[in-house]
């Protein structure tokens, strides 16, 4: 089971996310913002390892949190190939195609 929390960021008036697997001892960011203390904050309460980053849409690096979050915990950024992503390093998922942390959040 994935329990999903959503932040709402009133600045750019979107939702991101986290999912929670507590027996899995996994974690997802979705379209994760600058300011990641928020998922920091939640995981640590809840004693588990951010363990996923995934972007729905890739955004600019003075918006998304995405890449320097994962560079933190020591994790890729998974995104859509759809997206324009330009010589940027992420792990790019066909259309169709799950990524490992999309599966691994799933099982």
């Amino acid at each position: 089971m994935v329990d999903l929390l959503s932040f709402r960021s009133q600045q750019l008036g979107n939702s991101n996310h986290l999912g929670i697997r507590p027996k899995l001892r996994e974690t997802a960011t979705i379209d994760p913002v600058w300011d990641v203390g928020q998922y920091r904050a939640t995981s640590e309460q809840r004693g588990l390892p951010l363990t996923f980053v995934l972007e729905t849409r890739v955004k600019t690096p003075s918006v998304s949190g995405a890449r320097g979050l994962a560079e933190s915990v020591g994790t890729e950024v998974g995104a859509s190939p759809l997206e324009q992503v330009g010589s940027t390093s992420l792990d790019v998922v066909a259309d169709g195609v799950e990524s490992q942390a999309v599966q691994a959040m799933e099982s």
